[in-house]
């Protein structure tokens, strides 16, 4: 999923070539990173563990309406279901640009797990977990383990993400976030401006044909008439950043961002 990301428009890099900073300056892969996201997967490790071992024994591992438990490899088929969950979201957390080939993996590596567990708790070979995924899938408390856990991880990543975009952000962060604010703008004003001939090129014909008797006359289209619309569009909502200079903090977005036409 991550060769097909796209966190900034290839334009906006070639305007702004000094985003390789990230890379030449170990931005994003360093001894601080692989720390933080080391003690992150611990506490995500023991949150959903926690979750999964207070379920099951309270109360006394009674999972089923019918007074069915949940033994070990239940619980453990559980706790495994929410840390793939949760790791999968994750990634969501962090992709940009989603495609076909980004859904395709992401609801894919779900599928294949299901289909493994089923396939695997199917074989008599399989010993002790035959038959566990069916019995797993129909108790109501590992559909809420999972969900929650899963989702209680995501909630404390867009809070770590949305505090260090916030008040830490670095000149690379600044410019992610501005490259997507014009890709926005150019989006929203070439469809309210591809309306906009739209409805002017019908209501043209429409009156054209009316006063040719009646006859049908069908409206010329953005290509027929130029293009320029989107052109315009294009053009309009172009800015510049400059290369934050030496000795200028990366808190303070206005001390090394200079925007321009914005």
């Amino acid at each position: 999923m991550g060769f097909f990301d796209k966190d900034i428009l290839p334009e906006h890099v070639i305007a702004w070539k000094w985003v390789y900073m990230s890379g030449r300056d170990h931005m994003d892969l360093n001894v601080r990173i692989m720390a933080q996201w080391f003690v992150q997967a611990v506490l995500d490790s023991i949150l959903l563990f926690s979750f999964g071992l207070y379920a099951a024994q309270y109360p006394r591992g009674i999972w089923g309406w019918d007074g069915d438990s949940a033994d070990l490899y239940v619980f453990g088929t559980t706790v495994y279901s929410m840390m793939l969950l949760a790791m999968s979201f994750k990634v969501a957390t962090i992709t940009y640009s989603w495609n076909g080939v980004s859904w395709f993996f992401f609801l894919g590596s779900l599928l294949l797990y299901l289909i493994f567990i089923f396939t695997y708790a199917a074989m008599p070979a399989s010993g002790s977990f035959y038959n566990v995924a069916v019995h797993m899938m129909r108790l109501a408390p590992h559909w809420l383990l999972v969900m929650l856990g899963a989702s209680v991880s995501v909630a404390i990543d867009y809070i770590i993400i949305s505090v260090k975009l916030t008040f830490f952000p670095t000149p690379v962060d600044v410019a992610v976030e501005k490259s997507n604010i014009i890709a926005r703008r150019k989006r929203s004003s070439s469809s309210r401006d591809s309306s906009s001939a739209s409805g002017v090129a019908s209501t043209n014909a429409t009156a054209l044909s009316s006063a040719l008797g009646g006859q049908k006359v069908a409206p010329m289209s953005n290509t027929e008439n130029g293009g320029g619309v989107e052109d315009a569009a294009a053009a309009g909502d172009k800015g510049q950043m400059e290369e934050p200079r030496d000795g200028q903090k990366d808190g303070d977005e206005d001390t090394y961002v200079v925007a321009k036409n914005v």
